[in-house]
């Protein structure tokens, strides 16, 4: 369990976002697919989902990076660039006389992040 998914999160997703959009789409059945973080798998998740006529499978563990599209095209290089520009900008600004590094500036931040940006989408 994490800040950003638990159980109590999911069952807030498909009452907020899942059952409607069946709804809308006036499906009898639809099918999720979800990876095995166990806040997905809770039991009022499941009823739930029951509930909705939703059939539900598990990515095998270890597979969701490479099954998501965001994640293998765009967020894994963009994250490779911009820790190699960190990486960059603490060499050229690390300091040997006193052994620090300063405090960025927002606009070499911005820059930096801009940089990695266009590695991605070159």
């Amino acid at each position: 369990e994490n800040a950003w998914n638990n159980g109590e999160l999911m069952l807030e997703w498909v009452e907020r976002v899942l059952n409607p959009w069946i709804k809308h789409c006036g499906r009898r059945r639809s099918l999720l697919i979800m990876d095995d973080f166990k806040g997905h798998w809770v039991d009022p998740v499941s009823t739930r989902l029951q509930g909705c006529n939703v059939d539900v499978t598990c990515i095998p563990p270890g597979y969701t990076a490479k099954l998501q599209l965001l994640d293998v095209g765009i967020n894994k290089p963009f994250h490779d660039y911009t820790l190699n520009e960190l990486d960059d900008w603490m060499m050229e600004m690390f300091d040997e006389t006193t052994g620090r590094l300063p405090s960025p500036k927002r606009i070499d931040i911005a820059w930096r992040i801009d940089q990695a940006w266009a590695s991605v989408t070159q």
